[in-house]
């Protein structure tokens, strides 16, 4: 089975719960692909071993700031 997981890697809550889950899949047989528009956390998948696969377009530090201020309701 493979498992693709798209976190947004500028929180590093959701990049580390998501590569937990993944290092769960791994054990039971999965194998797991992270995709990525780009971010400050995308080492945690990486150091994990796990592969990460840019998929454009890159989101940009600014973009993923107003999305950021977007969800915690600032905007």
């Amino acid at each position: 089975m493979k498992i693709v997981c798209f976190p947004h890697f500028y929180y590093l809550s959701e990049a580390s719960r998501l590569v937990e889950i993944a290092k769960a899949l791994r054990v039971l047989g999965a194998a797991v692909l992270f995709c990525s528009h780009g971010g400050t956390y995308e080492w945690v998948a990486r150091e994990a071993g796990f592969e990460v696969l840019p998929v454009p377009p890159a989101m940009s530090p600014e973009r993923a700031r107003a999305y950021m201020a977007f969800n915690r309701a600032e905007r």
